[in-house]
């Protein structure tokens, strides 16, 4: 019997900070544990064999995300020097419209589920009107991986392998915005893969393979939070 063991470790104290990270934002979280292990060996004295492997991760990571939001202006109801006209003060006759006093959209006018949502954006944390809020936000990368072979010797011309891999995966994958304003989606990738072979030797010049292979990978998201 043959047998190993591996880790493998990546941790930010001892990386550089994002190119794209503002300044002052500090350096954001990156932790990363690859690990696994091995084993292999005779089932029946020279002619079974099998060999085994098993590997997995845990990594937590954030990463720079821009957004824009609502300032505090449009919070208001001012959207800049641009006149805002009132709908509701619409002349037929000249096809006019007044302006709002103060360029101003006062508050008892604004939309109804516009007034509930306001509040679940983040301010603003930097300067401009696009990309006007960053976050670090986090992401978890779980994924789990199973294989196993087994080798077999019929005789002098006949021999048969078969292998089954198996793979299982839990992410959690940010957002641009923290929550509410965004939640994080939930995904659990699957993946299923097996292989049968059969190699028969007619004459030291002339060989038969046969091989079947089946594989299948799907995929399960949801996002956490109300609808």
């Amino acid at each position: 019997m043959h047998g190993s063991l591996f880790h493998f470790l990546r941790h930010d104290k001892v990386q550089a900070t994002p190119f794209f990270q503002p300044v002052g934002g500090g350096k954001p979280q990156f932790r990363r544990n690859q690990f696994g292990a091995t084993l292999g060996g005779p089932l029946i004295r020279n002619r079974t064999f099998f060999f085994g492997s098993w590997q997995s991760s845990r990594a937590q990571s954030t990463a720079p995300g821009f957004a824009t939001v609502p300032s505090a202006a449009q919070r208001e109801g001012r959207f800049g020097s641009r006149p805002m006209y009132d709908p509701a003060t619409y002349n037929a006759a000249t096809n006019s419209r007044q302006p709002f006093l103060n360029n101003t959209i006062p508050a008892a006018r604004f939309d109804s589920v516009a007034r509930q949502v306001m509040p679940l954006y983040p301010l603003p944390n930097l300067s401009g009107a696009a990309n006007n809020f960053f976050s670090n936000q986090k992401e978890k990368v779980d994924p789990n991986q199973g294989a196993i072979r087994v080798d077999h010797q019929w005789g002098p011309r006949d021999t048969v392998f078969t292998r089954v891999v198996i793979q299982q995966d839990h992410n959690v994958l940010p957002a641009l915005m923290p929550p509410p304003a965004n939640d994080p989606s939930q995904v659990f990738p699957r993946a299923r893969s097996a292989a049968l072979s059969e190699t028969h030797t007619f004459s030291p010049g002339v060989i038969n393979e046969f091989r079947y292979g089946f594989t299948r990978s799907f995929l399960y998201q949801d996002i956490e939070g109300e609808n």
